[in-house]
């Protein structure tokens, strides 16, 4: 009888290898200094684009679609593509050795544009990263024990 207890914690098969690496991450993000540095969080980001991976691998296996909303679908977008319209349209360039941005003349005025385009790169993958475990995490808390395996991640760690 306690041994059923035990397992009906774990949501399946199919979701505890999907959320597998969100619970890696819930470890591992305290013990890196929050997430804050930068190996961290491309560290986190791996785990969110293997996560990302293994839940359309779980989507095609059940032969399913997720349910998004058209709001938040749209907003995501809206997003997405102005953080890469930002990241190509850069509008300056930073010289180390005189500590001063230059103007660019091949930018657009009328898109959104970045002062400097190698810090806005990154920033960007990152987000990238955050939207896919969004849409992984948005997906599982629909069905009750994947929700409720994620809340326990999160209290154990």
């Amino acid at each position: 009888m306690r041994m059923n207890r035990i397992f009906s914690v774990f949501p399946g098969w199919g979701w505890s290898i999907v959320l597998l690496p969100f619970c890696l991450v819930f470890f591992y993000a305290p013990l890196a200094f929050g997430g804050t540095v930068p190996s961290a969080v491309v560290v986190i980001d791996c785990f969110a684009v293997i996560s990302f991976t293994l839940w359309l691998c779980l989507l095609g296996l059940q032969r399913r679609l997720p349910r998004i909303s058209l709001v938040c679908l749209l907003s995501l977008c809206f997003l997405l593509i102005f953080g890469l319209l930002s990241s190509f349209n850069p509008r300056a360039v930073f010289q180390r050795d005189l500590w001063m941005f230059f103007s660019l003349e091949g930018s657009v005025n009328w898109l959104p544009g970045t002062v400097y385009a190698e810090t806005t790169i990154p920033i960007v993958r990152h987000f990238v990263a955050m939207l896919f475990a969004f849409l992984v995490v948005h997906d599982a808390s629909r069905f009750d024990r994947p929700r409720w395996y994620l809340l326990r991640m999160i209290a154990y760690s």
